[in-house]
């Protein structure tokens, strides 16, 4: 995974990882959830050069978005 500013908050025993990221246009926090097995495999993937919609099949382009820039959806949907 590129280096960025994602924080990564995983819960003992939790299904879900919870991925924040500060917007950097609008400076908003974002947090979304991911089962955490598909954000583990995911990571793998993408570390070993997979695109990130390939590497997140089931991920929305929300996500995705969120996952490589930061860019929040408001922000997102005002370009």
């Amino acid at each position: 995974m590129p280096k960025s500013k994602l924080e990564i908050i995983r819960h003992t025993g939790a299904a879900n990882v919870i991925l924040v990221r500060k917007c950097p246009w609008c400076g908003k926090e974002v947090r979304k959830e991911m089962p955490v097995n598909e954000f583990d495999a995911g990571v793998t993937a993408w570390e070993n050069g997979a695109c990130v919609q390939d590497a997140f099949p089931k991920a929305d382009a929300s996500m995705r978005e969120m996952l490589l820039t930061g860019i929040c959806d408001v922000c997102w949907d005002n370009m």
